[in-house]
This record gives structure tokens, sequence and C-alpha cells, in this order.
């Protein structure tokens, strides 16, 4: 059951034995993922079809891969990967490592580029700076505890969050701000826009503060562990994006406007969703758990086909029945659409389920092609 001008699955990418943990767009408009089968794939969009499909598979890590980030220097394009192995690299277009970043004594679980310079965040508790032209570290950033989320300004500046709930704002390397508790429990995601940084944590909330690390707002998300927002491209007048879309523990894709406190869209999955991104023309991916990548667009006549997103919703709401039926909390009624506008959504095809809100509690309806 679908509402005009909302986001509807597209394609789903096959190509990874395990879960997916992280994604991103290249320049050129392939995508880069990574996962827990240790594999990294290249994924580029057939003419004829307009479909991604798998270009190569890179075996370079040897465990886990945590994070994958495009260069922002577009000539020669080249990308960076990291994971449980302790290591990161660079590689060239074709996908060929050429440079290896060594230094960090954990699990790299955030990277980021900026033309300038490489920043790592990792499991040991530190952030690094890395020289593009040597690979060697220029600025080890200490200070905090266990896994370590980063984000560079436009000015920058560095911003880091880790399992000590702190929020640190860094200038050549000191550390010049603490935002002390700036939430609940670890941080897992930073994003920065041109006017602000948004955050979000295994507290559940997603957080929006000025560049300044003075919070503007909070808005409570999801029902369990947030593990990335990301902001849209597209900006309004006053700065702040049009969107911004969080993942969860909790098995959904969000969608926000900065100003409402509740989503405009709630998209589920079978599984934990790691990783979302924004594609330029405001397409959105999801890294989830079941080995799946999931491209979702608010064209519609680039939906996939009926059935397949049929299959996919009931795949999703069916896995959320048999958690709920195991005792888990694994349906956040709140967040579901009321019952009440169950005669307006029209279904994909007749027969599909679709979860509904009916008080506190979660139910499923069914269509009839009425």
């Amino acid at each position: 059951m679908e509402v005009e001008g909302q986001y509807g699955l597209s394609q789903q990418l096959i190509g990874h034995s395990k879960g997916v943990r992280c994604v991103c767009v290249l320049p050129d408009g392939r995508l880069l993922s990574g996962g827990q089968d240790g594999l990294v794939i290249l994924w580029a969009k057939e003419e004829e079809t307009g479909k991604f499909k798998v270009q190569k598979q890179l075996e370079h890590h040897t465990n886990f891969v945590y994070a994958v980030c495009a260069s922002a220097i577009h000539d020669p394009l080249t990308f960076y990967t990291g994971g449980y192995d302790k290591r990161i690299f660079r590689l060239s277009a074709d996908g060929d490592p050429f440079m290896q970043f060594e230094g960090h004594q954990g699990p790299v679980c955030s990277l980021l580029e900026n033309g300038k310079a490489l920043f790592s965040g990792s499991w040991d508790g530190t952030a690094k700076v890395w020289s593009l032209e040597t690979g060697a570290c220029d600025l080890t950033l200490s200070g905090h505890t266990h896994a370590v989320s980063l984000n560079v300004l436009v000015n920058g500046e560095v911003v880091t969050g880790s399992q000590d709930k702190c929020l640190r704002f860094w200038k050549n390397g000191h550390c010049h701000k603490v935002v002390t508790d700036a939430h609940e429990d670890i941080i897992r995601g930073i994003c920065v826009f041109s006017s602000g940084v948004l955050t979000c944590s295994n507290d559940g909330v997603v957080k929006l503060w000025t560049l300044e690390g003075e919070e503007m707002k909070q808005i409570p998300a999801h029902s369990s562990y947030i593990y990335d927002v990301k902001a849209s491209l597209n900006e309004r007048p006053d700065g702040l994006p049009s969107h911004f879309y969080s993942v969860s523990d909790d098995r959904s894709l969000k969608v926000w406007e900065p100003d409402n406190s509740d989503p405009s869209q709630v998209l589920m999955h079978a599984k934990t969703v790691f990783q979302v991104a924004v594609l330029p023309n405001s397409d959105v991916l999801t890294a989830c758990e079941d080995g799946v990548l999931r491209l979702w667009t608010k064209e519609e006549k680039r939906y996939a086909p009926a059935e397949e997103r049929a299959a996919q919703s009931e795949q999703a709401e069916q896995a959320a029945v048999e958690l709920q039926q195991k005792g888990a909390e694994a349906i956040d009624a709140a967040n579901l659409p009321d019952a009440s506008m169950a005669p307006t959504m029209r279904g994909i095809r007749i027969g599909q389920t679709k979860l509904f809100k009916e008080g506190n509690s979660a139910v499923v309806y069914q269509w009839n092609g009425q």
C-alpha cells in the first residue's frame, strides 16, 4: 500500500553473502558497499536497464568491512575502505589498492576524506588524520571511549563522538569544545551539512546541532539503536536540509522533515539497517543485515515490479510479527499509520498485507482490491 509522492522500492542489489555494513556513492555514479563477508563491491548502472549490477568484488580485507568513503578529489577518482582487520586502503577507480594506512589498534569504523586529508575513527578510542601523499598519520585525536564516529566541518574542524556520549570539536589536533552527555548512549553517526550537524545514538534519538555545538532540536526517532543519519543533498533557504534519513536496529529507514517530530515515511526491512546513503537524484540506498542493498525512489516509473515490492514489504512485516510473537519489542506501533487510514491507501496487489496501529497495538490488514 503506497501513498503518492513517497519513496517506493526501486531495486534490490544482491551480491553480499552476509550483512551489508556500509555504503557510499562515488562521484561517477557507481555505488560502493562493504559487508560482514569481508567483501567490498563496486556496483555500476547498466545503460540498457538503468539497474545497478555487480561490477567487481574486492577481497583485500580479511574480515568485516565497516567503512567506505569516496575521495573528494575526482581526478583521478579514488576511494577508501576500512574494517575489522584495523587497516585502511586507498583504491583506484578500478578497485586496485595502491596505498595502505596503518596505525589503528582496533577495527576501523568511520572514514572521511575532504580533499586535504583522510580522517578515520576506530574501536581503539582514537580518530586519526592521515596524509594523502605519504599515508603517514599526521595527528591522533585521543580521549574517546571505544568506537569513534566522525565528520568534518567546511572550516576543517573535526567533530567526533564515541561511547562516552560526548560530542567533541577539534581544530588543528586540539579539542576546543566538548559537549558532555550529548546523548544518553554511544554516538553512532555524525552528519554535517552547511549550517549544522546531525547526530544519532544508541539512545534512539536524532539531534540537530549548530556548527558551534549548540543543541537545536532532538527527536525520539527509533525504538532501538540508530546506526546512521544522513541529510538530503537539497537544502532549504534557511540552510537546513529538506529531509534527513535515519536507520536503526528496529529494521526501519525513516524519512524526516526538519520541522516535524514525526517521520514523513517509515520503510521497513526484515533485519537491522546499518547505513543509508543519498544519491544526487534524491534516491536513497540502505545497507541491511540480510545482505541486501535496497534502492528507494520517489519516481513511480522507476519502482520495482509490484510483485517484488509487495514481497519485500510482506517479508519485512512478517519478520516483525514473528519477533513480536517471540516476545521481542519488534514493532514500534507509534510510527505505524493509523488504522483509520487503511481505506485511503491502495495496495500493490490483492492479498498484500500491511501493519497499522489500533490503539497501542500493531495489527495486520490485508488489501482486498477495493
